[in-house]
């Protein structure tokens, strides 16, 4: 059977606030092609500072193109305040 992972990631910090995230992602090997869709969202307010990393660790399929991740992300941050 077909899979996919579906995600999002919402940040907010508020005023002064520092944030320290770190996520990751994974997929078992599978002989049918499998979907990552994700979207990411960075929001820091006044004097805030945000500081995202992500580790993706995808298969890429085999050299006869079976199984692996299609892979589709969307990230935006917004500074919606004095920094």
């Amino acid at each position: 059977s077909e899979s996919g992972q579906f995600e999002r990631t919402l940040i907010v910090a508020e005023e002064g606030a520092y944030v320290s995230y770190l996520e990751g992602c994974t997929a078992p090997k599978f002989d049918r092609n499998q979907l990552h869709a994700a979207v990411v969202e960075l929001v820091a307010l006044d004097d805030a500072e945000i500081k995202y990393s992500t580790v993706q660790n995808w298969y890429a399929g085999d050299e006869d193109g079976k199984g692996g991740i299609y892979n589709f992300v969307t990230k935006r941050g917004k500074c919606a305040g004095r920094n």
